[in-house]
C-alpha cells in the first residue's frame, strides 16, 4: 500500500533474478544508453522528457472518498457530546531497535535510488547514443542495479510501514495544530485486534479511521501483519455513525467484510451508517500516506456535518448494553489465534490478560445454542501452549492438539 513515488524509467523490466539489491553497478553505457534512448523514443508523443511527464503524474493525483450509506433502524439515543473518535494506525509491533535498524537501512536506499534518479535525468536529456554515453561516467546508470533497489526498498515493509504510520500521524497532528478539526480524536497508534474489538462495540463510540494494509481479496491486516477476520464487522455499536478506511482494494475490502450491502439493517442512533474508504485518481488500488492529511480532512468534517444534522426522539432508548465475560486462560505470548462465540468475535488472547468481555446479546438464551471455536490465525503452528476456555455446564467441550502436542484450536458448546 504506502510507497513512496519514484521516478520508474525501467518500467517493463522491474522483474528480478536476484531476491536481493546489488552492492556494485555494472557500467555498461552502451547497453544502459541504449535502454534509456529506447524508452525515450518511446514517450515521444509527450511534449516534454517522459521523467518529467511521470513525476508530474506522481504529483497530481488527486484522492476522492467512496460513501456507502447503509440506511439503519434508529432504536437508540446518544449525546453527540459525549461520542469519542478514533484512529487506528499500522506502525509495526516491534521493538524501537528493530524498526531504527530497518528505518537506517531504508534511507541508505532510497539515498542511492535518489542518486539514480538525478542521473537518470541528466542522461535523458541526451540527444542520442553517443551523447549519453560521453556523460555516462559522470552520470552513471545501471538497469539491473536500480530495479533491485526498488525491489529492496519494496521488500523492506517494517521500515515502509514505520514510516508511513509516522507521516500519517504527522498529518493528524498538523491538522490539530492547524485548529483545521473540528472533532477530537484519539489515535492508537497500532491497530491491535483486542483494542479494535471493544472500541467498535463501545457505547460511546462515534466514528472510526482504519489505516491499514489489505490484501488483494480484500481481507485487512493487523500490526502483527496477520489477517483482520470477517467476524470484527458483523456487529457495531448503535452510537457509531461512520466506519471509514484508508486502505488499498477499498471496494474488495467491504465485500469481504459485507459492509456494503444493506440487506439487514442494523440498529443505530442514527438514520444510517457510513461505511467509507479512499481512492486514489489512479488505475491502481494503491495509496500514498501523503494523501491522508486531505483524507481525514474531508472525514472530520463529514462527521462534524452528520452530528449537527442528528435529530433526537425522546421516545426512544438510551444506548447501554449489559456486558458479559469470558475467561480464556493461556501461556501464549504471541496471541496468533482468535476465539468466536456464535460468530462474532470475542477475543485475540494473550498470556498476561484472561477476561474478555463482549455484549450480552451475543449469547442466545436457549441452552445448547452457543458455540465457542478457537481457531489459528495465521498459517504458523501453535507452540505446545497452555489453553482452556471457562464456561458454565457445557454440552461439549474439546480442544485439539497434534501429535507433538501443538495447540490447533478448540470447540465448546453450551
Amino acid at each position: 500500500m504506502f510507497k513512496h513515488a519514484f521516478l520508474l524509467l525501467f518500467l517493463g523490466t522491474i522483474s528480478m533474478s536476484s531476491s536481493h539489491a546489488q552492492n556494485f553497478m555494472i557500467h555498461d553505457s552502451e547497453k544502459n544508453c541504449s535502454t534509456i534512448m529506447k524508452y525515450k523514443e518511446m514517450s515521444k508523443k509527450s511534449a516534454e522528457p517522459f521523467y518529467k511527464k511521470l513525476m508530474g503524474l506522481f504529483k497530481s493525483n488527486s484522492l476522492k472518498i467512496v460513501t456507502k450509506k447503509l440506511k439503519t433502524k434508529t432504536q437508540y439515543y446518544v449525546d453527540k457530546d459525549k461520542l469519542r473518535n478514533y484512529v487506528f494506525l499500522y506502525k509495526p509491533l516491534k521493538s524501537g531497535d528493530v524498526l531504527d535498524r530497518h528505518r537506517g537501512e531504508l534511507k541508505n536506499i532510497m539515498n542511492q535510488i535518489s542518486i539514480q534518479d538525478k542521473n537518470i535525468e541528466k542522461l535523458v536529456e541526451s540527444k542520442s547514443i553517443a551523447e549519453c554515453r560521453s556523460l555516462y561516467d559522470q552520470f552513471p546508470v545501471d538497469e539491473n542495479y536500480y530495479n533491485n533497489l526498488k525491489k529492496s526498498l519494496k521488500n523492506n515493509k517494517l521500515a515502509l510501514d514505520s514510516v508511513g504510520s509516522e507521516i500519517v500521524l504527522n498529518s493528524i497532528l498538523e491538522l490539530e495544530e492547524e485548529e483545521s478539526l473540528y472533532n477530537s480524536w484519539t489515535i492508537l497508534y497500532q491497530t491491535e485486534l483486542n483494542s479494535l474489538q471493544e472500541i467498535l462495540n463501545s457505547p460511546d463510540t462515534g466514528s472510526v479511521v482504519i489505516v491499514s494494509h489489505v490484501s488483494e481479496r480484500g481481507q485487512l491486516f493487523d500490526s502483527r501483519g496477520r489477517g483482520i477476520p470477517r467476524e470484527i464487522f458483523k456487529k457495531v455499536s448503535p452510537s457509531i455513525h461512520s466506519i471509514n478506511f484508508y486502505s488499498c482494494f477499498g471496494e474488495k475490502l467491504l465485500d469481504f467484510y459485507k459492509l456494503g450491502n444493506n440487506t439487514q439493517k442494523r440498529s443505530s442512533a442514527h438514520k444510517r451508517l457510513d461505511i467509507s474508504y479512499a481512492k486514489q485518481n489512479m488505475n491502481n488500488d494503491k495509496l500514498s500516506p501523503h494523501l491522508f492529511k486531505k483524507y481525514f480532512s474531508k472525514i472530520d468534517f463529514k462527521g462534524a456535518t452528520r452530528l449537527q444534522k442528528l435529530s433526537l426522539d425522546s421516545d426512544i432508548k438510551d444506548i447501554s448494553f449489559k456486558k458479559c465475560e469470558l475467561k480464556i486462560n493461556t501461556n501464549d505470548k504471541s496471541a496468533d489465534y482468535f476465539v468466536m462465540l456464535n460468530d462474532y468475535f470475542i477475543a485475540n488472547p494473550t498470556h498476561n490478560r484472561n477476561i474478555y468481555s463482549f455484549p450480552c446479546y451475543y449469547l442466545d438464551k436457549d441452552k445448547g445454542n452457543n458455540i465457542v471455536r478457537a481457531y489459528k490465525g495465521s498459517g504458523k503452528d501453535f507452540s505446545k501452549i497452555q489453553f482452556s476456555i471457562e464456561v458454565d455446564n457445557p454440552i461439549i467441550e474439546e480442544y485439539f492438539y497434534r501429535t507433538d502436542g501443538a495447540f490447533q484450536g478448540a470447540f465448546l458448546n453450551f
